[in-house]
């Protein structure tokens, strides 16, 4: 997946996953068709000041053989369904 996100992207192991993973605010979501992992994508939320509090979307990708048939768009509508549940209405 990671060389599908960029070119430059390197292996992790398993504890660097889990690390990132359990980073307060931080989701990671994976897209899985027929039992394999076709894209991912992390949610971001915070940080959250006195006014607002924000999310973002990095790090999404679908795998390139897959891409152009509408499963980027609708994995896009369910993070940004996620960020609306999680009460945060402004993404970055």
């Amino acid at each position: 997946m990671l060389k599908d996100l960029s070119d430059r992207a390197t292996p992790i192991d398993e504890l660097t996953l889990v690390r990132l993973i359990c980073q307060d605010g931080l989701r990671l979501y994976l897209l899985e068709v027929d039992r394999k992992i076709v894209g991912m994508g992390t949610l971001c939320v915070g940080p959250e000041t006195l006014m607002k509090k924000e999310a973002r979307i990095e790090d999404f990708v679908i795998l390139e053989a897959l891409r152009g048939r509408g499963l980027g768009m609708a994995f896009g509508q369910y993070l940004i369904k996620s960020t609306k549940e999680k009460k945060s209405p402004r993404l970055s």
